[in-house]
């Protein structure tokens, strides 16, 4: 495949002002008329968070499996005179659980799965041609243990209107050295119904959402010297089953892992 950069060249600084610029329009106020309710989710107990979580997560009776496609653009960001290059989409599915304890405890578990793709095709991608060096590179897909912090203090919540935001974060060093100032970031915004995150005769709880993603390269890359990092934008929905998931992204999961417990 040919990579290209964006069709209008971006700097770093470029990139990030465009997203805050975003930001600032989707969050400019509106008319008083207009206005829906905006504001912390005010809670009656801890409880009543703890089901939430669990409904949008996983689900209430945490009797199985839960699944959530994800999928998206990846992007090499190296400094701020050189173009934002993007260099190929990323798609998957990340699996959640609730632990043995619930619902005395809640603890969301699970794995992940992520396949990257052609940008254009969107097929999966067995080979890449790394831009910067033009050698071609065996592609390694991810499968990893996902363990979500479901923290009062790491996981607020928002109410806007008949919608209720969640956001997960999570900063973990890139290194082995306790010492290395580069961290992977990931940002992950969950909007669903308000009135059925807190009713107890939903079981379970759909949603839309966006994941935002900072990482050092990937080792396959074979960028380990070069400086930037890689950063990922993509979009997530909670599927009602596994065999809701694309019928492409199946076959690889199929291909490569064959039957999974999941």
């Amino acid at each position: 495949m040919t990579l290209s950069e964006t069709s209008s060249p971006i700097t770093r600084r470029g990139f990030l002002g465009a997203i805050a610029a975003g930001t600032a329009a989707g969050c400019a106020p509106m008319e008083r008329s207009q206005a829906s309710p905006l504001g912390p989710f005010e809670w009656e107990s801890q409880r009543a968070r703890d089901l939430a979580t669990a409904r949008l997560l996983n689900s209430a009776s945490g009797d199985k499996a839960a699944y959530t496609w994800f999928g998206g653009q990846c992007f090499a960001v190296r400094g701020d005179l050189e173009p934002v290059r993007l260099l190929f989409g990323l798609q998957g599915v990340f699996v959640t659980r609730l632990g043995p304890e619930w619902p005395a405890r809640l603890d969301v578990t699970g794995e992940e799965l992520w396949f990257y793709t052609d940008p254009d095709a969107n097929a999966i991608l067995e080979t890449w041609e790394n831009p910067y060096t033009s050698e071609e590179r065996q592609v390694e897909p991810v499968r990893q243990a996902l363990r979500l912090e479901t923290d009062p203090g790491l996981l607020p919540w928002l109410s806007v209107g008949d919608k209720a935001i969640a956001v997960l974060e999570r900063h973990t060093p890139s290194g082995p050295d306790s010492g290395d100032l580069r961290r992977d970031s990931s940002s992950r915004q969950f909007v669903a119904d308000r009135s059925a995150l807190t009713s107890p005769d939903v079981d379970s709880v759909p949603f839309v959402g966006t994941w935002q993603m900072a990482q050092s390269w990937p080792a396959w890359m074979n960028l380990d010297d070069a400086s930037g990092y890689l950063f990922s934008r993509l979009f997530m929905r909670k599927a009602s089953a596994w065999d809701e998931l694309p019928d492409a992204l199946l076959k690889a999961i199929d291909d490569r892992y064959g039957s999974l417990p999941l």
